[in-house]
C-alpha cells in the first residue's frame, strides 16, 4: 500500500473525518487498516477513483455512505450497491457496463 494511502487513513482516524479520499493511491484492494479500524462505519464519503480495486464486497451495510466515487477503476460488479439505500451520489465515470 502506498504511503499516501496510509497518511490519508491516519488523518481520517485522528480527525474523525467522515470523508476518506483514497484516489490515486495505487491501490489494488482496500487497505486492511480501513476495515480493521472500522472507519467505514463513520464515513459518508468514500473516493476510490483512479485505483486498481476490483472488489468492493467489504462495503456491507450498515454504512452511512452517501457519496461513493468509483470512477476510473477496475470494478465491474456493482451488485454490492443494492443494499446501500443511503447513497445519494454515485460516480461511475469512465466505466463501461453491459446492460
Amino acid at each position: 500500500m502506498s504511503l499516501k494511502a496510509l497518511e490519508r487513513i491516519r488523518e481520517v482516524k485522528e480527525n474523525g473525518s467522515a470523508k476518506l479520499d483514497l484516489s490515486y493511491c495505487d491501490l489494488t484492494e482496500i487497505p486492511k487498516e480501513v476495515i480493521e479500524l472500522n472507519l467505514l462505519t463513520n464515513l459518508t464519503t468514500l473516493d476510490l477513483s483512479y485505483t486498481e480495486i476490483t472488489n468492493l464486497s467489504f462495503l456491507q451495510p450498515p454504512t452511512n455512505l452517501t457519496t461513493l466515487n468509483l470512477s476510473y477503476n477496475k470494478i465491474t460488479d456493482l451488485s454490492f450497491l443494492q443494499p446501500h439505500t443511503n447513497l445519494t451520489t454515485l460516480n461511475l465515470s469512465g466505466k463501461r457496463f453491459r446492460l
